[in-house]
């Protein structure tokens, strides 16, 4: 199977909970062309500035976040600023 093709995906508890290691693990996945992928973002260790040291691909919202739009003003607000910081990163969202 070629590296490109290889997608990993990580939870944001686990990738955000060591962030220097958890960096540079994922360069050295991110090296051999395989895509990295952040799940269940928005759920705990939300924090913009180590997700912009992390060599991602795309992030993936956590599903609370987008139930929450259909109830809470403020939810759509919450999952825009998701959308532009993975957009502003030049990820893809999930």
């Amino acid at each position: 199977m070629l590296a490109r093709l290889l997608e990993f995906e990580i939870t944001e508890a686990a990738g955000m909970r060591d962030p220097g290691e958890i960096a540079d693990q994922l360069a050295s996945l991110a090296r051999l062309a395989v895509a990295l992928m952040l799940d269940e973002f928005g759920t705990d260790y939300s924090n913009p500035a180590r997700l912009g040291r992390l060599p991602l691909a795309a992030i993936k919202r956590d599903k609370s976040v987008v139930l929450r739009v259909a109830t809470h003003a403020r939810a759509a607000s919450v999952l825009g600023a998701i959308m532009g910081i993975g957009h502003t990163l030049g990820m893809r969202g999930g």
